[in-house]
């Protein structure tokens, strides 16, 4: 693990200390994973070290214990994680609890239940994310900012962003001095918007823009901040300003970008239950209207769908609905096998083909067999027969059941002759 070393926040301001003149407890961090296991960061003898936050930090300089993620104006506007120093001493029941310390991830805001829950319309939490237990969405007026809604922006810096709030670059005019830039992405490419401008401007797809001439756009707060409180016609509010199009990862509805995270594994969506786009190599599926995101293993073990390729990219499709399995080639009721009730047999397109419709006995036609072992209806032809009105197979072996009636059974039924 790569040691950091020198740049912290200390009390909300970033400073640059010596490791060696640090002579606090000794720290740990640790970072639990979804399923709650946790594993050591870094182990150091001078500062708390969060590689994964891309800073290091003193668990001693920041307020109630907590980490400072972002600094603004020389104070600490977001506490990411909360971190717990133990003494060198042992634990009053006997266990050793040599210097560290425990980071719990704590980025969203809890509904603060007094518990690890979320709860929708519990201080200020408009919605939760799929596993209720972090905010995903501000009520109106309000904004994610640490541990906590806050009045002010109303969509939550920090969740879905492609990158942590930065210092603007040169080509970003009349933002507010400070780290309110970030990085977002539209259709994979990523552009640097400003999140809060000067007073007597709001971010207007991702620019600054006058508020008179962005008042058909936004509606700025009562005492003008810099930012949008809310936005109007087919413009959506996203991190304090009005977009045309919301950035990948949010959807747009009732004028506010909304987070994708209700679908696992979505990059893109169009709405809360729609899914257009995966992370990770995964792909959408579709069952029912209703969008996931899966491997194309996944897909092809499911019964019932299919990998379908289309214009570069990769779907996962239903059958039809009498198909078990079906070919990749596009063709939903290209059948390659069939559900174990009702149109059990598969009736082949060719005699060479593996794949066909899906058909009960009576859909077999007379110039076909069943074979009931394969499930399968096929042509007397197929089976090497010549000339039958019908055919069978009895005991393995397929031979004309019946001949027109100039005709008579060649050797072993195997054809009808005159």
């Amino acid at each position: 693990m790569t040691e950091c070393r020198d740049e912290r926040v200390q009390a909300g301001v970033r400073t640059r200390t010596p490791a060696a003149t640090y002579a606090g407890p000794k720290l740990e961090a640790r970072q639990r994973d979804s399923s709650g296991l946790v594993a050591v960061v870094h182990p150091s003898n001078d500062m708390d070290l969060y590689s994964s936050l891309g800073e290091c930090y003193s668990a001693i300089a920041v307020t109630e214990s907590s980490v400072c993620r972002e600094a603004r104006d020389g104070a600490c506007v977001e506490y990411a994680e909360e971190v717990r120093a133990e003494t060198e001493e042992s634990s009053a029941d006997g266990t050793s609890a040599e210097a560290r310390a425990r980071m719990s991830t704590r980025t969203e805001t809890r509904g603060q239940t007094g518990s690890d829950q979320c709860a929708a319309g519990t201080n200020g939490c408009a919605e939760c994310d799929s596993s209720n237990t972090a905010c995903a969405r501000c009520e109106a007026e309000k904004r994610l900012e640490g541990s906590q809604c806050v009045d002010g922006i109303g969509v939550p810096l920090g969740r879905g962003l492609t990158a942590d709030p930065k210092s603007c670059s040169s080509t970003i005019t009349n933002c507010a001095s400070g780290t309110n830039c970030i990085d977002i992405q539209n259709n994979g490419v990523t552009k640097e918007v400003c999140t809060k401008c000067e007073n007597t401007h709001v971010p207007i797809d991702g620019a600054c823009d006058t508020i008179a001439n962005a008042n058909s756009k936004c509606t700025p707060p009562s005492a003008a901040d810099g930012t949008c409180k809310s936005c109007q016609g087919s413009h959506y509010l996203f991190s304090g300003g009005c977009y045309a199009a919301c950035p990948d990862g949010y959807y747009g509805d009732s004028n506010t970008c909304k987070p994708c995270s209700t679908i696992a594994g979505c990059s893109t969506c169009s709405s809360g239950t729609v899914c257009t786009k995966c992370d990770g190599g995964k792909i959408v599926k579709t069952d029912n209207g209703v969008t996931s995101c899966v491997t194309e293993e996944e897909c092809t073990k499911a019964e019932g769908f299919f990998v379908k390729g289309a214009d570069g990219s990769k779907t996962c499709e239903a059958c039809d609905s009498t198909c078990k399995t079906c070919s990749g080639g596009g063709e939903a009721d290209k059948c390659t096998s069939c559900k174990d009730t009702g149109m059990i047999y598969l009736k082949k397109d060719s005699p060479a083909g593996q794949t066909g419709t899906c058909v009960d006995a009576a859909g077999c036609p007379s110039t076909h067999y069943i074979d009931e072992e394969a499930k399968t209806c096929s042509t007397c032809a197929s089976a090497g027969t010549t000339g039958c009105k019908t055919c069978a197979k009895t005991d393995g072996v397929v031979a004309c059941a019946s001949c027109e009636d100039s005709q008579k059974f060649g050797l072993n039924k195997k054809s009808c002759v005159t």
